[in-house]
C-alpha cells in the first residue's frame, strides 16, 4: 500500500525487513546496524540528500518501538519537519517501509505485549534446551548401565547433574560392573547417581582390581556389603 492509499485511513508504518536486519533484546538501542550492502543499493543512491538523511532518522526512531514508527504529528516533532514534509518525505520513502491499514475491530499490539511475547519465547527456548540437556548421554548411560532400575526416576537425577557430573557417571560406570561382576550386590541406577549419595564419585577402578584379587584366593572371595570400595 502507498502513503497517498493511506490517507485518512488509520494505519501503521513500519521498516521493512526490520526483524531481519536488526536484532535487539532492549528497546531504545545506543546505536543501529547500517550494512555495507547500502553502497551497492541503486534506491539508495536514488534518493536525494535529505531524504537519505530522513531515512537513517528513521530507523533510529523505529529502533525505539520494534521498528514501527510513530504517528505522523510524532515524526513531525522528532524529525523537526513539518506534517507535510514528513508526509511527502515518507511517500518517497516507500520502497524501504510496510504500510498497512488498520482494519476496523483490529487492536493494535503494544510495545509491553511484544516484549511479553519475546520472553514467552525465550523461556521455551530455554524449556528446550534444559529438555534437550536432561536427555542428553542419559539413554547411553542408562544401556550401558544394563538399563536396571526405575528409568523415571533414574531421569528425574539425571536432570539434576551438571554435564561434569554425566560424564563422570558414564566413565564410572564399567570399573563399578566389574565390582558388581565380583560379588558386589547391584544398586539400581537411580540410587547409583542420586546426586545427594553421588555413588559414582569414588575409584571403583581400585575396587574393581580389589575384589578381583581377594576372589582369586582359595579361601573365597571378600563380600562387600556397602557401596564403596575397599580400603
Amino acid at each position: 500500500m502507498t502513503m497517498l492509499e493511506a490517507i485518512g485511513r488509520p494505519h501503521v508504518i513500519t521498516v521493512k525487513n526490520w526483524h531481519k536486519f536488526q536484532h535487539f533484546k532492549d528497546r531504545k538501542p545506543p546505536w543501529v546496524k547500517l550494512y555495507r550492502d547500502l553502497l551497492d543499493d541503486v534506491n539508495w543512491h536514488t534518493l536525494d540528500p535529505s531524504a537519505a538523511k530522513i531515512l537513517v532518522m528513521l530507523w533510529l526512531i523505529a529502533s525505539e518501538d520494534n521498528g514501527k514508527l510513530p504517528d505522523a504529528q510524532t515524526l513531525s516533532f522528532r524529525l523537526r519537519l513539518t506534517k507535510t514534509q514528513v508526509d511527502k518525505a515518507l511517500s518517497n520513502l516507500e520502497h524501504w517501509l510496510d504500510i498497512s491499514v488498520i482494519s476496523e475491530g483490529y487492536q493494535e499490539i503494544s510495545a509491553a505485549d511484544i516484549e511479553s511475547a519475546r520472553r514467552d519465547r525465550e523461556r521455551e527456548e530455554t524449556e528446550r534446551e534444559k529438555e534437550a540437556e536432561t536427555k542428553d548421554r542419559f539413554d547411553e548411560a542408562w544401556l550401558l548401565f544394563g538399563r536396571y532400575g526405575v528409568k523415571k526416576k533414574a531421569k528425574s537425577y539425571w536432570a539434576k547433574l551438571s554435564r561434569g557430573d554425566r560424564l563422570s557417571v558414564i566413565k564410572a560406570i564399567p570399573a563399578y560392573l566389574k565390582c558388581v561382576a565380583a560379588g558386589r550386590t547391584k544398586s539400581q541406577f537411580e540410587g547409583w547417581i542420586n546426586p545427594e549419595n553421588r555413588k559414582w564419585d569414588v575409584d571403583w577402578t581400585h575396587g574393581a582390581n580389589a575384589e578381583q584379587s581377594s576372589h582369586a584366593k582359595a579361601s573365597g572371595g571378600i563380600q562387600f556389603t556397602k557401596e564403596r570400595p575397599p580400603q
